[in-house]
């Protein structure tokens, strides 16, 4: 009751209009922008919006245009929809939940073999031994995370390796060539 009587507050008083079922008074002229407003019979959404501004995506949510001139006369107004809409994305930026949009978003699928090629790179960087990939716990762990984990053994692992070291050899020669660098090495190398 007191937000209804708040809303109409900002309205001129209600008035007949021709086209109107007789004794009905609907329509409600804003004392801010001038602009004439019917309300439902059951509803003051269409007053509201018109004030608070719009939900709706192709629909203004700054409200009325004339919303600073009655602040400046003493309206205590709710905020609009556009201003709601920039506290909650301020506040979404602060937050430490993740909103449904985190659900919504595209993962990619789980492919094992790069599953198996990500741990065979940790495996060379910790300088772990290749028998260390068939540790149960290692693969327990893995098979809890993702049922579709499968890690492969230690030869496969060994394997793997080798073809990255050959792939890096060559990439790393292939940049000492292009630069010149490999010359001038192998120059400083002969005359020693």
């Amino acid at each position: 009751e007191a937000e209804t009587a708040e809303l109409l507050r900002y309205f001129e008083a209600p008035f007949w209009k021709k086209g109107d079922t007789p004794g009905t008074a609907l329509n409600f002229k804003c004392k801010w922008c001038r602009g004439v407003y019917r309300r439902q019979k059951l509803s003051h959404g269409n007053l509201k919006t018109h004030r608070d501004g719009s939900t709706q995506e192709d629909k203004c949510d700054k409200g009325c245009a004339g919303r600073n001139k009655a602040k400046k006369a003493g309206f205590t107004l709710p905020p609009s929809v556009a201003e709601r809409r920039a506290l909650e994305a301020k506040d979404g930026a602060n937050a430490t939940q993740q909103g449904i949009k985190g659900f919504l978003e595209c993962k990619p699928v789980f492919v094992n073999r790069v599953l198996n090629q990500i741990i065979m790179i940790w495996q060379i960087r910790q300088a772990l031994p290749w028998s260390r990939i068939e540790d149960p716990f290692l693969r327990a762990a893995f098979q809890y995370t993702n049922s579709k984990a499968q890690l492969y053994g230690r030869r496969w692992t060994a394997d793997e390796s080798k073809q990255l070291y050959d792939m890096l050899k060559s990439h790393v020669f292939h940049e000492l060539d292009v630069s010149g660098r490999y010359i001038r090495f192998c120059s400083e190398l002969t005359r020693h």
